[in-house]
């Protein structure tokens, strides 16, 4: 093998291992975990961490950068791979909900500032999903008020922590998929039942970043307008 490719491999093992141990960390603790609470998990160490990052904050911002990148990767195979858009939707959201680390919206959302990094992730995952979300709408499958916003907060709903070991609740996952996905199916008019309009405003990628990022501080009495 490639040395180089030997280090990404390894690199990659590392980040999926920090991934999970902060995720698990954040979920139990809340924001107050601190970094050695991440690396007394299995498989983690204050060597791990270190290697990767310096403080909380950054290790957090490393843990939502490398979760978009595979939530894309994820929502790109699933286009490529699926003979049809609906099948390519509900291969990207099973997959999804079965990989490590998920979304992270719940556990560091709203904590951190946006960067060009993040941003620019932000505009490739958006672009990813929209693909597929397009793709099964144009092909009659998928509700029209179906918003690929929609898909991503779904899925923050659908892979919520549970106490109980990783296999069963990956079956959970997928389970609640399965009962909660054919809302998204469109149906004719003309049908015994036809689909009832969703409630509310649809969300869109904006909202999502206003989720994400932590809100700019409040301007200080006397700062120039």
């Amino acid at each position: 093998m490639c040395p180089e490719r030997g280090r990404r491999r390894e690199a990659e093992r590392n980040d999926a291992r920090l991934l999970s141990a902060a995720r698990t960390a954040f979920a139990e603790l809340g924001w107050k975990a601190s970094v050695s609470d991440i690396a007394r998990r299995p498989d983690v160490g204050m060597g791990t961490v270190h290697r990767r990052c310096t403080c909380k904050e950054e290790s957090a911002q490393h843990m939502r950068l490398t979760a978009m990148n595979r939530l894309t990767d994820t929502a790109r195979a699933a286009a490529d791979e699926a003979p049809d858009g609906w099948q390519a939707l509900f291969g990207f959201m099973s997959r999804a909900l079965i990989t490590e680390p998920g979304c992270l919206l719940p556990q560091i959302g709203g904590r951190l500032p946006g960067t060009d990094d993040i941003e620019d992730a932000t505009v490739r995952l958006h672009e990813a999903v929209e693909v597929i979300v397009d793709r099964a709408q144009r092909e009659g499958a998928l509700r029209a008020d179906v918003v690929s916003a929609d898909v991503l907060l779904l899925l923050v709903h659908l892979e919520i922590l549970l106490p109980t070991i990783a296999p069963r609740s990956r079956e959970l996952r997928l389970r609640y998929l399965d009962a909660v996905v054919d809302g998204l199916r469109r149906r004719p008019p003309h049908t015994r039942s036809p689909t009832r309009d969703l409630t509310g405003p649809a969300p869109d990628w904006q909202e999502l970043r206003t989720l994400w990022h932590a809100a700019p501080p409040e301007p200080r009495s006397g700062d120039a307008a």
